[in-house]
């Protein structure tokens, strides 16, 4: 349990880091993100250094960490600009529709999640969706479909991710894809020619986004290594753990005083997840 606790606080440290440096951007979305892979190049360094990488024996298998590298740019993109108008604690909740998906996406094709936890996963779907919905104005939150989009595509990609961490390990898959991720991503500046805007970089953005790029890094290695050795189901779950810490340090480090139906939210997902988890156990 130890060691996700440690990743659901490193996630945390890294995303108020990312929100902060987000704040302060006056550059490009891409070239925001090319910055960020920065901290992902310093951990392959340290794999690579330790020997840890290793190209599978079935290597059409490295197909799925190549559409995974687009998936990540395209999902990153779609998240900065989801979160460049938005507090964290109120689009927090959401973010876990990903992991409900994935859990749903798992009952289905592997079988090996108890109903009761499909039903739960259900549960705080139609939640989410009724604490989301304005009555008084027959609406949906400005930014709320593109968070569900932006969280179906990553709650679709853990399925990928787990089947790939079956056929090799967990180093070796964040080397590759967060090579090819950060080849495309540079590309693409190169051809958009951004490289300009690199002039408008000041410290007070590149201290943050620098310290949630390596920490970021580190958290997602971890990351892979749990679900690697503890099964997708377990790792969803337990991932949920993020949201409280997330929500403590947004209102400490960024001044984000979550709303009550972010809070009530939060509150009644924790509960539902740490029933879920009961029955998975």
């Amino acid at each position: 349990m130890i060691y996700w606790i440690l990743n659901a606080i490193l996630g945390s440290i890294a995303w108020i880091f990312w929100k902060k440096s987000l704040n302060l951007s006056t550059i490009p979305h891409a070239l925001f993100f090319g910055i960020g892979g920065i901290g992902s190049i310093l951990v392959i360094l340290f794999i690579l250094w330790m020997g840890k990488f290793e190209l599978p024996k079935e290597l059409w298998i490295l197909a799925i960490p190549l559409i995974d590298a687009f998936v990540v740019t395209y999902n990153s993109t779609l998240s900065q600009k989801i979160y460049t108008t938005e507090k964290i604690s109120t689009l927090l909740p959401y973010e876990n529709l990903s992991s409900i998906i994935t859990i749903i996406i798992a009952y289905f094709l592997f079988r090996d999640t108890p109903i009761t936890t499909l039903l739960i996963a259900l549960s705080i779907i139609i939640i989410i969706f009724i604490f989301s919905f304005d009555f008084r104005t027959h609406e949906f939150p400005r930014q709320f479909w593109p968070i569900v989009l932006n969280n179906t595509i990553n709650g679709v990609r853990s399925i990928g991710i787990w089947y790939v961490l079956v056929h090799m390990s967990s180093p070796t898959f964040y080397t590759i894809r967060n090579i090819l991720t950060t080849l495309i991503v540079w590309i693409g500046i190169l051809l958009a020619s951004q490289l300009i805007f690199l002039k408008d970089v000041k410290k007070d953005f590149l201290v943050p986004r620098l310290m949630a790029s390596f920490i970021g890094a580190v958290s997602a290695l971890i990351g892979f290594t749990l679900i690697s050795q503890f099964g997708l189901i377990t790792s969803t779950l337990l991932g949920f753990l993020s949201m409280l810490s997330t929500v403590i340090l947004g209102y400490l480090f960024l001044a984000d005083k979550p709303e009550k139906k972010s809070i009530l939210l939060a509150i009644s997902v924790a509960i539902l997840v740490a029933c879920s988890s009961f029955f998975k156990a």
